[in-house]
C-alpha cells in the first residue's frame, strides 16, 4: 500500500513508498520505474526528504538511523548511527549538507556528505516531540514534554537559552528567527511568547478553559488564532499586547482543524466528527456560513484566496 508521494513537475519524477519501506523512483514522462530501494527494518511507513537538483534523499523511521540515498542508482550512500531510539524527526539543510535529527530526549547535527555526527544536544528531562532550525542563524529550537523549550547553538553544540514557564506538555511551538520570537502553546492552557534574543518570555496568554491544541500565526500582523477542543472555542490574540483580541464560539461538533486567511480575515473549520465546514469572519465573534452537503465526516480542507 503506498503512503505518500513526492513528485517534481519540472524534471518529470516521483518518488513514491510503501508502509513496508519500498521507494520507488517514477519517470513521469514513461511511466516506468526508474530506480527500487528499501528502507529496511522498520515497522512503519519511512519519512522521506528529497533534494531534487542533487539526486538525493534522505529516509527515517522506527529502526534508530537515518539513511541518505542516491536517487540516479539506488545506491545507499550512508547509515546515520547514532539514536538510541526511533528518530522522530529530521530537518535537512541540502545546501549545507546538513541534517537535524529527533529521537527520545536528544538532537544529533550530522554531516550530510560523510554520514558522520558533528554534535550531540542532550539535556531536555523526557521526550523531545521536534526541533525548529534557522539554518542560516545556526540555532534551533527544540520543545519536550518536560515542559521546556530549549536554544541550541548548531556551530558549538552548546545551549544558548532555556525557556520554563509552561506546566505540562509543550503541543506545539513556532518561531519567527527574523524577529527572533517564538510563540509555544500547550496543556496548561496558555500560550507563551517568547524572545529568543534573551530567553524570556514576554507575555502568557490566558483564557482558554481547556488544553490549546494549536495556533495559527500572524507574525506580520503581530497576531495569533488558537484553539481548544475542550470548549469549542478560538481567541484571536494581539501578540503586540498580549491580549484576547477575540473569542470565536457557536460551531457545536469537536472542531478537527483550522485554515486562515490573514489577508481577507476569513477562518475555515471543520469537524472530523460531523460532516459540516464554517466560514467564519475575523472581524466578528460568529460564523458567517456553515457549509453542508458532505455525507460522512470531513478529513481534509483548503482555503485559497
Amino acid at each position: 500500500e503506498i503512503c505518500d508521494v513526492l513528485v517534481t513537475w519540472e524534471k518529470q519524477l516521483a518518488l513514491s513508498w510503501s508502509f513496508h519501506g519500498t521507494v520507488r523512483l517514477w519517470d513521469l514522462r514513461t511511466g516506468q520505474s526508474l530506480q527500487e530501494f528499501e528502507h529496511q527494518g522498520t515497522t512503519k511507513a519511512p519519512e522521506i526528504t528529497v533534494d531534487w537538483s542533487l539526486r538525493r534523499a534522505l529516509s527515517w523511521a522506527t529502526d534508530e538511523v537515518l539513511r541518505v540515498w542516491d536517487l540516479l542508482n539506488g545506491q545507499l550512500l550512508h547509515v546515520l548511527h547514532g539514536h538510541a531510539g526511533i528518530t522522530r524527526r529530521a530537518e535537512v539543510d541540502w545546501e549545507r549538507q546538513r541534517v537535524l535529527s529527533v529521537s527520545l530526549n536528544e538532537l544529533i547535527l550530522w554531516n550530510l556528505a560523510n554520514g558522520k555526527p558533528l554534535h550531540t544536544f542532550t539535556g531536555h528531562a523526557c521526550t523531545i516531540w521536534d526541533a525548529d532550525v534557522d539554518w542560516v542563524g545556526q540555532r534551533a529550537l527544540s520543545r519536550s514534554c518536560d515542559g521546556t523549550l530549549r536554544v541550541w547553538s548548531l556551530q558549538n553544540g552548546t545551549l544558548v537559552h532555556m525557556l520554563s514557564g509552561h506546566l505540562g506538555d509543550i503541543y506545539g511551538v513556532e518561531a519567527d528567527w527574523a524577529s527572533q520570537r517564538a510563540l509555544s502553546w500547550g496543556a496548561d492552557n496558555t500560550l507563551r511568547l517568547w524572545s529568543l534574543e534573551h530567553g524570556r518570555a514576554v507575555h502568557r496568554l490566558r483564557g482558554h478553559a481547556g488544553r490549546v491544541w494549536s495556533v495559527e500565526v500572524d507574525w506580520e500582523h503581530q497576531r495569533a488564532l488558537s484553539w481548544s477542543f475542550a470548549e469549542h472555542a478560538m481567541r484571536l490574540w494581539s501578540l503586540e499586547r498580549g491580549e484576547c483580541l477575540l473569542e470565536l464560539t457557536g460551531q457545536p461538533a469537536w472542531r478537527g482543524c483550522v485554515d486562515v486567511d490573514w489577508e481577507d480575515n476569513f477562518v475555515l473549520t471543520l469537524s472530523y466528527s460531523d460532516q459540516e465546514l464554517w466560514v467564519w469572519d475575523l472581524c466578528g465573534s460568529k460564523p458567517v456560513h456553515k457549509l453542508v452537503g458532505h455525507e460522512a465526516p470531513v478529513r481534509c480542507r483548503s482555503l485559497q484566496r
